[in-house]
């Protein structure tokens, strides 16, 4: 909770910050996910199972890295907006930037969309049939290679 307080403080928006759902759907949930994932994995190989099977299962790859990607995000922007700036006419930490930094910890933050399943495609309505090559005539008078000459 303490972070969440941290974030209102930084963004200046003491009631509820725009920020405060990508760290809660997305940098906290990413990290339960990590730890469930760990969990059943190491649950399973002390049962003297394929611990590693299990990480591929939960796709633990892809989730790790949105939790350093999140993190990393979450950290940089923050920072540029604690950023004490001594030019006199700088806004980064307004507005503009406030939105700027919401839109790359949203980028981060948020996994993909699993990608939607290819639609088949639609059968054939008439069979195709393949003929075949015609051969080339014999050259010189010599006859083809398919007729066997015993």
């Amino acid at each position: 909770m303490q972070n969440i307080f941290a974030i209102r403080e930084v963004t200046g928006e003491h009631m509820i910050s725009g920020l405060e759902k990508y760290y809660e759907d997305g940098l906290v949930a990413a990290m339960a996910n990590v730890d469930r994932c760990l969990t059943k994995a190491y649950d399973v190989r002390i049962a003297q199972g394929d611990g590693a099977a299990e990480l591929r299962t939960c796709d633990y790859n892809t989730t790790h890295q949105l939790v350093l990607d999140c993190g990393a995000t979450f950290t940089n922007e923050l920072y540029k907006m604690t950023k004490l700036s001594f030019l006199p006419y700088s806004d980064r930490a307004g507005k503009e930037g406030r939105e700027i930094s919401e839109r790359r910890i949203k980028a981060a933050c948020l996994p993909d969309p699993p990608a939607a399943p290819k639609p088949e495609a639609p059968a054939a309505t008439q069979p195709q049939t393949a003929s075949p090559a015609p051969e080339a005539p014999p050259q010189n008078g010599a006859a083809p290679a398919s007729a066997g000459a015993n």
